[in-house]
């Protein structure tokens, strides 16, 4: 096994529960325009490891780009501290993973399916339960539309979880077209979000995207900055913010609830999250009781 003291070259951050917040100030989650001017001063991947000195109760978070780079440092992370640490359970980040899926490979795993790939090889190599550690998406959209107008959603959501995965081949040898109507009707429909009749087409987003952002829309060359939630550029940016927060909200109840009943907590997800709630896991994780129930 690889020692924790060979990570230095590895590490740009590990962070300890060593020692008590203040008693009246319970930390905030950090926003993401300060995460975003965090990310630029950082050189690789992020890693939170946190132990009550007291209960004795440990939680390690990997921070991961969401790549399926074989060679990515974030890869080696997970392994060292997924087998350091032995968890009794690990949460992976973007939705429920079958028991049935697995992986022959370290190689196979994150070619396939990233980060939540390679923790549920790992898992399956050590008997862990890995488990959803995302906000579902039927809840998520039902938390945002109370907030904000459908049509600004619809485009949201179609841009970051369809037309930007699309650019870099997210639907394989599946045509744009027929890519496109199931993301309309196995995801967003499914998941209880409005879409209709008249909605669903392409032509209907294009028409919209036009019409909230003033330029015509081509899939190759479209302006993602105006919907990147690390930026400060807009409504869209703000909107992907707020899901962001909603998101990170629903991971750490899921980790305070597992510290009831486990003693040893995994957790791989998108690095920007993983600064976003730094401060109030290391809350979480010091509040927590030396007895497990």
């Amino acid at each position: 096994m690889k020692s924790l003291h060979l990570l230095g070259a590895l590490i740009l951050a590990i962070t300890s529960c060593q020692a008590p917040p203040p008693k009246d100030n319970i930390p905030p989650m950090i926003g993401y325009i300060e995460v975003a001017d965090i990310i630029r001063g950082l050189a690789g991947p992020l890693v939170l490891d946190l132990k009550n000195p007291v209960s004795g109760k440990q939680v390690v978070v990997v921070g991961c780009p969401h790549s399926t780079d074989t060679t990515g440092k974030e890869f080696d992370l997970m392994e060292i501290y997924f087998r350091h640490l032995r968890p009794d359970i690990a949460f992976n980040e973007g939705g429920p993973v079958s028991d049935s899926v697995h992986f022959s490979s370290r190689s196979e795993a994150i070619l396939r399916d990233g980060e939540t790939g390679y923790l549920k090889f790992l898992c399956d190599q050590a008997g862990v339960k890995m488990v959803d550690g995302d906000l579902a998406a039927k809840d998520e959209f039902a938390a945002m539309l109370q907030d904000y107008p459908r049509e600004d959603l619809f485009l949201y959501y179609t841009i970051e979880r369809f037309m930007w995965p699309a650019k870099f081949g997210a639907n394989g040898n599946q045509s744009f077209e027929s890519a496109y109507d199931g993301f309309i009707n196995d995801y967003l429909i499914k998941n209880g979000f409005p879409v209709e009749a008249s909605q669903k087409s392409l032509m209907y987003f294009q028409k919209l995207y036009s019409e909230k952002t003033g330029q015509p829309f081509d899939r190759d060359t479209f302006d993602i900055s105006c919907f990147n939630f690390l930026s400060d550029n807009g409504k869209y940016c703000e909107l992907g913010r707020a899901s962001k927060v909603i998101r990170d909200k629903a991971l750490l109840k899921k980790i305070e609830n597992a510290l009831e009943h486990y003693d040893r907590i995994f957790v791989a997800f998108g690095g920007a999250h993983v600064i976003a709630f730094e401060p109030a896991l290391k809350q979480l994780v010091w509040q927590t009781n030396a007895v497990t129930n």
